[in-house]
């Protein structure tokens, strides 16, 4: 079976890139599952911005890729 596209939502990039959400341990774990590339869209992008300014997290590795 060939690999399937993935489709990144903002819960769990949020929770992978914030040390203190709840589901951080579990998005770390479910990291190393994923391959690249994946994928997302504008929203999602705009929703983790500012879901990262509420939690005073640093943009710059949300928006490094870009």
């Amino acid at each position: 079976m060939g690999r399937t596209n993935i489709l990144l939502d903002s819960g769990p990039l949020i929770a992978f890139l914030n040390a203190g959400d709840q589901w951080h341990e579990w998005a770390k774990a479910q990291w190393d599952e994923l391959y690249d590339p994946m994928q997302t869209c504008d929203s999602v992008l705009s929703e983790c911005v500012f879901l990262c300014q509420q939690a005073r997290l640093p943009l710059k590795p949300l928006l490094a890729p870009f």
